[in-house]
């Protein structure tokens, strides 16, 4: 097992085991989840996409991609208590040997909101499902796929009306085909800073 895939699977685990922690912990013990736009800029990791043939089931091959940038919008949506919506649009290079291009990512999911005792630290665990697509890349036309991500973020609250935000997120999909292949990809992280209104 690559030792990368290891890494993935552990950061993973680390995320689940943070969200489900901090499941029991009450409501009234948080501000208001009021909501804010984001942006968001950093990179993607090194991964794995798996292409299998959708005649035959057979396993045609695999791309190893290399670590690029990645950046986003999303969009906080008001609620009370510790649980929120977001709305999420991103943009992941993708990259593998000499063919490049670009993945559209839009994301809708859940956050949990978390400050520390003086309210100074806001911690967000969340999750959410996609959709993607990517034109071309290597053999791969027009795919589109299913994606789910477990969000680590962290934003640090100012004086003013923004806060400063790092994101270490796990995105994967576990499903997509364009006409020719069903494809996957392994688990990678997504390290990202930004602002939040």
């Amino acid at each position: 097992m690559k030792p990368i895939n290891i890494l993935n699977r552990r950061l993973i685990l680390i995320l689940i085991l943070l969200f489900l922690m901090i499941s029991n912990v009450k409501a009234d013990d948080y501000r208001l989840f009021s909501g804010g736009i984001g942006i968001r800029v950093g990179f993607i990791n090194s991964g794995t996409i798996t292409l299998t043939s959708r005649i035959s089931g057979e396993k045609i091959g695999e791309y190893e991609t290399t670590p690029k940038m990645s950046y986003g919008i999303f969009f906080d949506i008001p609620a009370r208590g510790s649980v929120g919506m977001f709305l999420g649009i991103n943009i992941h290079e993708i990259s593998y040997e000499s063919f490049q291009n670009k993945v559209l990512n839009v994301e809708i999911g859940l956050k949990r909101l978390i400050y520390n005792n003086q309210g100074e630290l806001a911690f967000r665990p969340g999750i959410s499902i996609g959709y993607a697509y990517v034109s071309e890349i290597a053999a791969i036309q027009k795919a589109n796929l299913l994606t789910v991500t477990f969000l680590g973020e962290a934003v640090f609250l100012t004086n003013s009306k923004y806060g400063i935000l790092l994101d270490l997120s796990i995105i994967y999909s576990p499903y997509g085909r364009d006409k020719r292949y069903e494809i996957s990809t392994s688990p990678t992280f997504i390290f990202r800073s930004g602002v939040i209104f």
